[in-house]
């Protein structure tokens, strides 16, 4: 797939919510009401980009819920897909649908009149991490249904905090938590992989690099546009 390894992982028109405390400092969503990855293979050629609008954030027992609408585009602007996710703030912790962080790795097999049905858990990011702190594991069933039917899972584990490391990206200079975890994607094969992800305060991931089994760069994609509200 020609986006296999591409990660990423991962917000427009309503105002913000106002005078309230931040759930979690790695939570993007009350910052901005859109934010834009490029896409890049190890060459540094641009492979297309993926853009997080915010539909709804909201608060709602206790809880901060954005409904945040996925694009993904090739690197000519053409619309490959587009979608729906749902992220969400509970008692500190900042927990993302798999779909919004990593659907993208699956854009390959998309095409115009195809039916996506997902299913899996949320990634979640605690308020406060260290270096060695353990996160936990996640994974995303997929069926793509056109004319053929493919099913598709993703598998993230061994997800640890590595340490910090001060990152220069499009929106600026960030202070940033490295996170490292493993990959295995079945499509018909199944592929081993690893990933670094950067977090910083306020935007949240600002850049996921994609590693084949061997350790050899594969893709990357970084925040490049981030609209605040």
């Amino acid at each position: 797939m020609k986006h296999l390894f591409t990660a990423i992982f991962l917000f427009s028109l309503i105002l913000p919510l106002q005078a309230q405390d931040v759930c979690n400092q790695y939570f993007p969503f009350e910052h901005f009401r859109s934010m834009t990855f490029g896409s890049y293979d190890s060459r540094d050629r641009y492979e297309g980009s993926q853009t997080w609008e915010v539909q709804e954030l909201k608060e709602e027992n206790g809880e901060k819920i954005a409904t945040v609408h996925l694009i993904i585009r090739e690197a000519d602007g053409r619309r490959l897909m587009e979608n729906q996710f749902t992220a969400r703030c509970s008692d500190g912790t900042y927990f993302i649908n798999m779909e919004g962080a990593h659907l993208n790795e699956f854009s390959a097999s998309m095409t115009d009149g195809i039916d996506i049905e997902i299913e899996g858990d949320d990634i979640s990011l605690p308020n406060q991490i260290n270096e060695g702190t353990n996160l936990p594991d996640a994974r995303m069933d997929i069926t793509i249904k056109g004319i053929i039917t493919i099913n598709a899972s993703m598998h993230i584990f061994n997800r640890e905090v590595k340490g910090k490391t001060t990152l220069s990206t499009p929106v600026g200079e960030l202070d940033t938590w490295e996170i490292t975890y493993d990959t295995t994607v079945r499509a018909g094969l199944s592929v081993r992989g690893s990933v670094k992800e950067y977090v910083a305060e306020k935007y949240g991931t600002v850049r996921t690099e994609n590693f084949n089994r061997r350790g050899r760069l594969q893709s990357y994609s970084v925040l490049e546009e981030a609209v605040s509200w």
